[in-house]
């Protein structure tokens, strides 16, 4: 059995805090009083597991006052940016997609670096 939050503080700012003292579920309405509160937020979406729940529990708790924000590269591969789009459509989540306008450059290690 979890522990209501009596703050929106978020839970790593709560005295004597553990793994097994809170449930999933009291994390994730802390998160979302805390994102409440900042009444807008920008998230870093890569499309990937922890930018999607971030970004789900923000849009669930703000709204449209949540914007998306995508970087488009060639480090990026482009299955992870179809299926980000593919998430916010689904959501119905405001989201910009950003071009990178550098050409990446990699360089092999040599060990004498």
């Amino acid at each position: 059995m979890g522990v209501e939050p009596k703050s929106s503080v978020l839970l790593k700012s709560f005295e004597g805090a553990t793994k097994d003292r809170f449930s999933d579920v009291d994390k994730k309405a802390s998160l979302a009083a805390e994102l409440k509160e900042m009444e807008s937020v920008l998230v870093a979406f890569s499309g990937g597991v922890d930018s999607a729940f971030l970004l789900a529990v923000a849009h669930g708790a703000l709204g449209n006052q949540v914007l998306a924000v995508t970087a488009e590269s060639p480090v990026h591969p482009l299955r992870e940016r179809t299926e980000a789009l593919a998430f916010v459509r689904e959501k119905e989540i405001p989201h910009l997609l950003i071009a990178s306008l550098r050409q990446c450059h990699y360089r092999k290690e040599t060990g004498n670096d």
